[in-house]
């Protein structure tokens, strides 16, 4: 072990989660996860069972900035990742490219603002995506597009689509994957189109202007000026 490695204590159990039932789950509670340092396990294994058998890895109430790093090199055969009201705030498709044999991704419960369309572009084997009560406020509508696999999204309690979707499904319940896509295409801003094609990183100006959106006025057209100066900044700094 290297002095830069942090040491994660976690607890391993068959656990019953969500959409693919019971499975053996690493538990990480209640910890500060860093996203640079690289993670050590001190994981507790029952019936004999190791690392190799983990199918689903759950971080539940940590504090965690950014989608931690090498966790499939631990376990390289967990199907299941869980952020689960972790404080995470960003998250972008570089994050998930280690992840490319997912098929769940549940972020419930975060503070997480934006989630661009290329997201998940990496993730062909995902079935199942959550991201409720997440605070999003923001998501680019062709975000589900590449994902031929997936057949189970839920989306309810974010301050973007709730409002909307209470007109369409009530908070979401029994709404088909097909619907999702296209009522996300019928509430994406119209002034997204000026920053849809910009990807990368979500500048912190950008965040900035979704954090102060209840103290500017809500008129279209001033919100349409502002993201768009931003936009156009962000782009030309890009070229």
């Amino acid at each position: 072990m290297t002095a830069s490695q942090q040491i994660i204590k976690c607890r391993c159990e068959n656990y019953f989660w969500n959409y693919s039932g019971e499975n053996y789950t690493c538990f990480i509670e209640n910890q500060e996860i860093g996203s640079e340092s690289p993670l050590k396990f001190d994981s507790s294994y029952t019936n004999g069972k190791s690392n190799y058998d983990v199918h689903r890895v759950f971080f539940k109430n940590c504090k965690i900035s950014k989608i931690p790093k090498g966790i499939m090199k631990i376990f390289p055969n967990s199907k299941v990742l869980v952020i689960y009201n972790s404080k995470l705030k960003t998250i972008r498709r570089d994050d998930l490219k280690e992840y490319k044999n997912l098929e769940e991704l549940c972020l419930d419960k975060n503070d997480i603002a934006f989630l661009p369309g290329d997201l998940l572009e990496d993730l062909n084997k995902l079935t199942a995506f959550s991201a409720t009560y997440s605070k999003i406020e923001l998501i680019e509508p062709n975000i589900f597009d590449k994902l031929t696999n997936l057949n189970c999204v839920d989306l309810k309690g974010n301050i973007c689509i709730d409002k909307h979707f209470n007109s369409v499904k009530p908070n979401l319940q029994n709404a088909t994957l097909d619907e999702i896509k296209t009522e996300l295409q019928n509430i994406y801003p119209t002034w997204g189109d000026e920053v849809k094609n910009f990807k990368g990183e979500i500048t912190s100006e950008l965040l900035k202007l979704f954090k102060e959106k209840d103290s500017i006025k809500k008129d279209h057209e001033i919100m349409k000026k502002k993201l768009t100066a931003v936009a156009n900044t962000i782009l030309k700094n890009c070229k």
